[in-house]
């Protein structure tokens, strides 16, 4: 009998999972919500459960030998992304009912594809649950990744592959020491159960979620479009939306009744709507309610909200110089943009170090300039006058000129003449107000005529706490990826949130800064704000731009700042994470031998066996591991052979057959040694059937070591590489054997 064949009888019902893109659909219920209980299951209440009750079956029942005909909790559960699903069971085992705890359970989903066989009419037997806690002396609830037991110790984890759609969830008794609190399912991968919350967040099933904007967001787009997820129970759902800024009338509200709500959508068959431009600086308030297509009942959702961005926004500090005809030390026109002496809730102190002052001069002589980074489009001014101590207010700036200007040359004055006098107290807010008829701007002067002492005496000085220049965003903002972002995949697509008059995107990108300064690099115009997907180089800072224009403005193009982000350092070309020990032919197979082909079945020619052969034991190593949860065993045998190697189909690996993508520069391998290995043997790669020797690996070393070859090396084309080998080479007269560890082939621009 072959290898292959002992090895996979052996280890028919040992499953490892796959790992898969998270996609992060949750389907939470509290068991005592079922559509049915059947006795002798019954729901309990308990202060300790989440959601204060639990079923369990009455004492002194048994179904160990088959799934009962009654004492089962029916479900209807709805599947909205599909994929492969894992269950999760809160439970209790109990002591006082069972002495030895042996507790367990049956569990079915009617529709589900499952990844092995269990009992008769697709129940699954959830037993031995009492051992993932028989390590504490106290009894409490714990979550548990639903498993069928078939024969010690033969526990398999369940994978159950669902189509978006409705299911029937059933969970019937088997021992009666069982309590079960509630459940999760999910297509999340990476779930510790011992993370899990003790009270389940659980949505009645009917209901929608998931809203985009996220609940409570801000600042969000005006044209927003609202989305969200549907019920799990709903039968072909509809969805009556109600959109307004009152929470109340949003919450109260039905189709008949529809209060003072802005928006009423009724019988939408899609989950997304878009309610058109809403207004700036409001918050909206928001329901989706699920209507059952075959009986028409209503689930109602909670109210969310949202606020939408503002009308202008503040120029920031950093991107203001600030100049004046003088000040005082300690109290320079820095102080005006800086937020000193602002709290919080931008009340200003009384604190002169806060502010700034003039030198003593004449009505007329003292001004405070401001030069911003680039032009703005001005909404309004507001100004904080100065605020000394009660008395000192007097050097409050009254009768004032405001001139602004896109050049420094060609000035306009703004429609104010006298600034309000500040309070001279602690908590004084911004109290005047500079229309600025949303104007380009590159500069503002305030030009001090007088001030509150009559500029003569005592008080020939002038001042002013605090200024903030509001802006109209009309240029991009919002970038993703964030600027600065790091790890970012090669294939990215750029977004921002367009300016508000923007009919077109110039969207400058390159590794030369200079060149998107100066908006010499390659450049894409765009109608939407996004691009891409790109093609990137691995391991590179990029920089990007994005000008926003409308020709039909004054100003015709707006100038975006610069933002940056760094590449992904590498490709995997093999992980050996997706291997598993399906046996071939059934679904979900992906045996690593079938992919990196060796010499089993010829050793006189190729001494390699690909993973581990011995009965009982798992294919790939999983105690010893470079990233993620497995390694390949790569088992070396030249006495016969003057080699061992195998050799993968690049169709078959994660990088595929063109590795010219993101112009790589080096491959990378990882090994680990055994100090049992024996012979001199050399090692290799070859890519199609150009062949490097691998140096500086020391086969007996027990620790992880990097081999880095240079893909010019090999001297192919890169777009079409078709397979890779690695082996071992007999280098004396006499050959060695062992076992070498592989993990982790990477490519890299340059080597990490």
């Amino acid at each position: 009998m072959s290898r292959r064949i002992i090895y996979l009888f052996a280890f028919s019902l040992l499953i490892f999972l796959a790992v898969e893109g998270a996609s992060g659909e949750e389907i939470w219920g509290e068991a005592e919500i079922a559509s049915s209980i059947t006795e002798p299951l019954q729901i309990i209440d308990d202060a300790t459960a989440s959601g204060g009750k639990y079923i369990a079956v009455e004492p002194g029942n048994d179904s160990s030998s088959g799934p009962p005909s009654t004492g089962i909790a029916t479900y209807t559960i709805r599947v909205s992304e599909g994929g492969v699903y894992r269950m999760y069971l809160r439970v209790l085992c109990s002591p006082d009912v069972d002495g030895d705890s042996s507790d367990s359970c049956w569990v079915r989903i009617q529709g589900a594809t499952l990844n092995i066989e269990v009992a008769a009419d697709d129940w699954i037997r959830d037993n031995n649950l009492d051992y993932e806690v028989a390590v504490t002396d106290s009894q409490d609830w714990f979550w548990s990744q639903l498993r069928h037991y078939d024969a010690w110790p033969g526990d398999e984890f369940i994978e159950m592959t669902m189509e978006p759609g409705n299911y029937t969830l059933e969970i019937a008794y088997r021992e009666d020491g069982l309590w079960i609190d509630g459940f999760l399912i999910t297509n999340e991968t990476d779930v510790d159960p011992t993370t899990l919350p003790d009270e389940i967040p659980f949505v009645p099933a009917g209901i929608s979620t998931k809203p985009q904007p996220a609940n409570q967001e801000e600042d969000v787009h005006y044209r927003t479009i609202l989305s969200w997820t549907p019920g799990k129970i709903v039968e072909i759902p509809k969805h009556n939306l109600f959109l307004g800024t009152n929470f109340d009338d949003v919450n109260e509200a039905t189709i008949e009744e529809q209060l003072d709500v802005n928006i009423v959508a009724e019988n939408l068959d899609v989950n997304s709507f878009d309610p058109g431009d809403l207004e700036f600086g409001l918050t909206y308030y928001w329901r989706i309610d699920d209507v059952n297509s075959s009986d028409s009942t209503v689930f109602k959702s909670d109210v969310w909200s949202f606020t939408v961005e503002s009308l202008a926004y503040p120029i920031p500090a950093a991107k203001i110089i600030p100049t004046a005809s003088s000040q005082l030390e300690g109290q320079g026109p820095e102080k005006t943009i800086d937020g000193s002496g602002l709290d919080e809730n931008n009340l200003h102190s009384v604190n002169a170090a806060d502010m700034w002052l003039s030198t003593a001069g004449d009505p007329g002589s003292a001004w405070i300039q401001y030069e911003f980074d680039k032009l703005y489009k001005l909404h309004e001014m507001l100004i904080w006058n100065y605020n000394g101590d009660t008395i000192l207010t007097l050097y409050g700036i009254k009768e004032v000129t405001i001139d602004y200007s896109a050049d420094g040359v060609t000035w306009t004055q703004a429609n104010v003449s006298e600034l309000t006098t500040a309070s001279g107290e602690e908590g004084y807010a911004a109290n005047t107000t500079v229309p600025l008829d949303d104007a380009e701007v590159k500069y503002v002067k305030v030009t001090a005529n007088n001030n509150y002492g009559g500029g003569t005496g005592l008080f020939n000085q002038y001042g002013l706490s605090e200024v903030r220049f509001l802006y109209i965003p009309v240029d991009a903002r919002k970038p993703a990826p964030e600027d600065g972002a790091t790890d970012v995949a090669i294939d990215t697509v750029l977004s921002w949130r367009p300016g508000r008059e923007a009919a077109e995107h110039i969207v400058y990108i390159s590794t030369d800064l200079q060149a998107v300064t100066d908006g010499t690099a390659p450049a894409t115009t765009v109608n939407q704000p996004v691009d891409g997907p790109l093609s990137l180089d691995l391991g590179s800072i990029y920089y990007w731009r994005v000008d926003e224009v409308n020709n039909l403005e004054a100003v015709q193009t707006w100038l975006g700042d610069v933002w940056s982000f760094t590449t992904q350092e590498y490709l995997v070309v093999e992980d050996f994470e997706s291997y598993n020990d399906i046996a071939t032919g059934e679904e979900g197979s992906n045996l690593v031998y079938e992919t990196w082909v060796d010499g089993y079945d010829n050793p006189s020619a190729n001494g390699s066996t690909m993973g581990y052969s011995e009965a009982f034991q798992p294919t790939m190593e999983t105690a010893i591991v470079h990233g993620g949860d497995q390694s390949a065993p790569l088992i070396y045998n030249n006495s016969t052979a003057s080699k061992s190697e195998v050799t993968a189909s690049t169709n078959a690996l994660s990088a595929g057959s063109n590795w010219a993508v993101s112009a790589p520069e080096t491959l990378v391998l990882w090994f680990y040694g055994d100090p049992n290995n024996t012979g001199t043997e050399q090692l290799y790669v070859k890519l199609n059937s150009s062949k490097q020797t691998i140096s500086g690996i020391d086969l007996t070393l027990a620790e992880w070591q990097s081999a880095e070859v240079s893909l010019a090396d090999f001297g192919i084309n890169l777009a079409n590489v078709t397979q890779v080998v690695i082996g071992l080479e007999r280098t004396g007269s006499t050959g060695g054997e062992g076992v070498l560890l592989m993990d982790d082939i990477m490519l890299y621009k340059p080597a990490p």
